[in-house]
C-alpha cells in the first residue's frame, strides 16, 4: 500500500519524497457502509500502536527538512500512532521560528501535544471533552474556546458546530460566530478535514483569520452535501460564495 500510495501522489504531480515507509505497519484501511445515502458504521483496520524508534526518528528529520520549504504545517490528529509529543513540539516550534502557519485538529487526549500552534479546529465534541464546557450555544462554545485558548497559547481557537456552524475567538480581535453553510446534509465524512485544509490554504496566502474561516465553512457546506468522502473545487467554492 505505501508503493500504491506513492505512486497515486507522484502521478498527482504531488511531491513523495518525504514519506516514511514502515514495513511493519500497515496503511490505514477504512471501509464504510452505506445505506440510503447515510453511513450507518465504518470498519477501520490499523495498528494504533506508536510508531517505533527509528521510524519515529526518521520521520522527525523528513519533517523537519520539509518545514523549511513549505509555507503551513497543518497537523491532522486521528490517534493512529504517527503523531506524538516529541514529533508535534519539534515541528510546531521550528515552524513557529520561521514564522509559518501552524494549524492543527487535535483529538482531546492529545491536546497539549499542539501547545504554541497557530490555530486548532476541534468540533464540538473534541472542544467539550477538553475544556470540561458542555456546549449547548454561543456564549458555552465561546466559554469553551476561550479555557482552550488559555490552554494552549494559541492565536486562536476555532470550533466546529455542526449544524450550529463555527465559534472563532481570537486571542486579539474577539470571537465570531459564523452561521452554517450547509443546506442539505447526507454525509459529513470528510467535514473536518475539509475545514483545516481550507482554512490552513487560505492563512498561508494570506488571508485575514476570520475570512479564512468563512471561506472553510463555505467549503464544508459543499461536502457535507455529498455522500462519502469529497472533494472541494476551486469552482465549486466560488459557486458558494457568489
Amino acid at each position: 500500500m505505501a508503493g500504491t500510495l506513492k505512486g497515486i501522489l507522484t502521478g498527482k504531480s504531488i511531491d513523495a519524497s518525504g514519506l516514511i515507509a514502515d514495513p511493519g505497519r500497515p496503511t490505514i484501511e477504512k471501509t464504510r457502509v452505506i445505506a440510503h445515502s447515510q453511513q450507518v458504521v465504518r470498519v477501520d483496520r490499523e495498528s494504533p500502536d506508536p510508531l517505533d524508534g527509528a521510524v519515529q526518528e526518521a520521520l522527525l528529520k523528513s519533517c523537519l527538512r520539509q518545514v523549511e520549504e513549505c509555507d503551513a504545517v497543518l497537523f491532522s490528529d486521528y490517534a493512529k500512532g504517527t503523531l506524538g509529543t516529541a514529533l508535534a513540539a519539534a515541528l510546531t516550534r521550528r515552524a513557529r521560528e520561521l514564522g509559518k502557519v501552524v494549524a492543527a485538529d487535535p483529538k482531546p487526549a492529545n491536546m497539549d501535544w499542539f501547545s504554541g500552534v497557530g490555530i486548532v479546529t476541534p468540533n464540538l465534541a473534541e472542544a467539550s471533552s477538553a475544556s470540561g464546557i458542555r456546549i449547548k450555544d454561543d456564549a458555552s462554545a465561546q466559554e469553551a474556546a476561550r479555557i482552550l485558548l488559555q490552554r494552549l497559547g494559541s492565536d486562536a481557537v476555532l470550533v466546529t458546530r455542526g449544524e450550529q456552524g463555527m465559534t472563532l475567538l481570537r486571542s486579539k480581535g474577539g470571537v465570531t460566530h459564523i452561521p452554517t453553510r450547509a443546506r442539505e446534509v447526507f454525509d459529513v465524512t470528510g467535514a473536518g478535514d475539509t475545514v483545516i485544509a481550507t482554512l490552513t490554504l487560505a492563512l498561508a496566502a494570506g488571508m485575514p483569520v476570520d475570512e479564512a474561516c468563512f471561506l472553510a465553512n463555505a467549503a464544508a457546506g459543499i461536502v457535507v452535501a455529498e455522500v462519502g468522502v469529497a472533494v472541494v473545487s476551486p469552482a465549486q467554492l466560488q459557486k458558494a460564495l457568489a
